[in-house]
């Protein structure tokens, strides 16, 4: 186990015209507010954490996602990917280690009635290893945390905000001295 401390910012987003602001920060906001009583613009945040990881390959938290969903126009997509820029520090070694993780973003349109959004996260296999007090870990993001349940989908019903915790698991490399 080992104490981590994480961060992060959104870097890009993969549709033009979407009304976008908040790139390199936390906190993102898309879409032309509606009119309607649930317009606004539509964001997803990311809170960090510090926390105990687990390095057993047990699921641990990297943050926490939220979608702010509010019934926005979209100009010319209703779907684009959010990519988030993701820093673990580990304390007891005293590295940081990045990842970048890519949201893919349904904007349902509201007809007939309110539509949830959909939001996918796909298991990420990162390609580098981490290393702690010496063993190289690898690293997967799984998706997200709700509940008690992990799934790479997540709902998220218009005119609220939803969260989801952003989970990932690290297993030692050779834990068999293989």
């Amino acid at each position: 186990m080992g104490r981590i401390i994480t961060r992060g910012k959104w870097t890009k987003v993969s549709a033009d015209g979407i009304n976008l602001s908040g790139l390199n920060t936390p906190y993102i906001k898309w879409g032309i507010p509606a009119a309607d009583p649930l317009g606004g613009q539509s964001a997803y945040e990311f809170v960090p954490v510090s926390a105990h990881a687990h390095l057993d390959g047990t699921e641990c938290v990297l943050g926490t996602f939220i979608h702010h969903n509010w019934a926005v126009v979209m100009a010319e997509t209703s779907t684009f990917s959010a990519t988030l820029a993701i820093e673990v520090y580990f304390e007891d070694d005293n590295k940081t280690h990045s990842f970048e993780v890519t949201f893919s973003h349904d904007e349902t349109p509201n007809v007939p009635g309110y539509q949830d959004d959909i939001v996918l996260l796909p298991t990420i296999d990162e390609p580098d290893f981490v290393h702690v007090d010496g063993v190289e870990y690898t690293v997967s993001i799984t998706g997200f945390s709700r509940n008690g349940f992990s799934s790479t989908k997540f709902r998220s019903p218009e005119g609220q905000s939803s969260d989801a915790d952003i989970v990932a698991k690290f297993h030692p490399k050779n834990p068999r001295g293989n």
